[in-house]
């Protein structure tokens, strides 16, 4: 079963923490899909992503500073820079 369900209702993409053997702790190859899913809302902005309302209070929070990252100018540099294969130059914004 995937440690990542993600389910698109309309405009909002449900994105529910699969992992309660390890109270949804975040892995290596969690963090790369989770990565993908904010960036596929991210690139499309009719697209907003969701948490599951079961999470912790902490996984929230976690996912929410994510959700921040992933709508920065410093983001969207450094995805740019990284397809241009060039050295970003970020703000701190």
């Amino acid at each position: 079963m995937s440690e990542l369900l993600v389910e698109r209702r309309g405009h909002v993409a449900l994105v529910t923490l699969n992992r309660p053997e390890r109270l949804n702790a975040i892995s290596g190859e969690l963090l790369g899909r989770l990565s993908e899913v904010l960036v596929e809302c991210n690139t499309d902005r009719s697209m907003r992503a969701g948490l599951d309302s079961s999470f912790e209070a902490n996984t929230q929070h976690v996912m929410a500073e994510l959700m921040e990252l992933f709508r920065s100018q410093d983001f969207e540099e450094g995805v740019a820079a990284f397809l241009e294969k060039r050295d970003p130059s970020f703000k701190g914004a």
